[in-house]
């Protein structure tokens, strides 16, 4: 477990680097711990695996908090009813968009806890979004 204040200046050196749109694509295209260690790396950042993984689930928790506290949102029962033919195919695809997604906005909540409430608006937007898209068709 990371110290206050080993979290709190990652948290500085990560934060200055949101603005920079290759290091955004770089997270969103990371798709392990270790991949988002080697991005902060090659950004002069040095952080281990269980870090990156304490700042994700601090991020991800508080997307869970913010959601519990929020009922703007599909429920399972609206997409349960998602079945079948191109609409099962643009599903899996929104599915996978959305873990890799997920993955990317939890890190960044971990990073920067402010931008929590913008992420969780992010994925509930992409929610309606990937919803509209799979009942398209």
């Amino acid at each position: 477990m990371m110290t206050k204040e080993r979290k709190e200046a990652l948290q500085a050196q990560i934060t200055e680097m949101l603005d920079n749109e290759v290091f955004m694509e770089g997270l969103a295209k990371a798709a392990s711990a270790e991949d988002v260690c080697q991005l902060l790396a090659a950004n002069n950042i040095d952080a281990t695996a269980e870090e990156v993984n304490e700042l994700t689930n601090d991020g991800n928790e508080a997307l869970k908090r913010m959601k519990e506290n929020n009922a703007d949102e599909l429920s399972e029962e609206d997409l349960s009813s998602v079945a079948g033919g191109s609409i099962f195919w643009r599903g899996v695809a929104a599915v996978a968009v959305g873990v890799a997604g997920g993955a990317a906005i939890g890190f960044i909540c971990g990073v920067c806890p402010a931008a929590t409430p913008v992420c969780y608006k992010i994925a509930i937007g992409y929610g309606f979004l990937a919803a509209g898209w799979i009942n398209a068709g």
